[in-house]
């Protein structure tokens, strides 16, 4: 069975600029029968940046993602706009922001849209307050790669940038893994009912 496991390191006083407002999180993606037993075979790690707090603290959002850095520092002009996601990136699922910063799996395990899976999962537990998933991109492959979920292009005409995909709008689902051990894109039940009622 395929596990993830997340590690993150949370302040308990209120948030502010310097620190609260973005919670990084490293995964360890695992690989066995019994938890106690089981093989690392790839990491990730991912920051949820919390809009919604920074709103009801009345902290500045660009200074604590400048503060923390200069990587999410550069999503603010793409997806925010006075302190709030952009309109074109809001479908009232949900305030936050979820950034995927990578993925590294053991060569074994390649080509089995592990790294998918791992995405879907985050979307649905850690991500579930999100309005919005981010992860970036460095080729026109890995833009087909993650389209296929559902992600669409931040960044047109730049060969390297930024897809989101806005998570009130699930298109796809990720069911697996099969006997070969490779998970597939399956579309969500609900967007299959909508497509055959147009």
């Amino acid at each position: 069975m395929l596990r993830m496991h997340v590690s993150s390191n949370i302040a308990l006083q209120e948030p502010d600029a310097d620190e609260g407002l973005i919670t990084w999180s490293a995964i360890d993606v695992r690989y066995g029968d019994e938890p106690a037993e089981d093989e690392r075979i790839g990491e990730a790690t991912v920051a949820l940046v919390h809009v919604g707090e920074a709103a009801n603290t009345g902290q500045d959002l660009l200074a604590a993602l400048d503060a923390d850095s200069s990587e999410l520092e550069a999503l603010y002009h793409v997806y925010f706009q006075d302190d709030w996601i952009k309109d074109q990136f809001l479908d009232g699922s949900g305030s936050d922001l979820l950034y995927v910063a990578d993925i590294d799996l053991a060569p074994a395990y390649d080509g089995r849209n592990i790294d998918l899976a791992i995405v879907r999962r985050l979307c649905d537990t850690i991500g579930h307050g999100c309005g919005l998933a981010v992860i970036p991109y460095e080729s026109k492959a890995e833009i087909a790669h993650w389209s296929r979920m559902g992600f669409s292009v931040s960044t047109p005409g730049k060969p390297t940038g930024w897809l989101h995909m806005m998570l009130g709008d699930r298109k796809a689902r990720i069911a697996g893994p099969d006997d070969d051990g490779r998970f597939k894109i399956v579309p969500n039940a609900a967007e299959t009912k909508r497509q055959q009622h147009h």
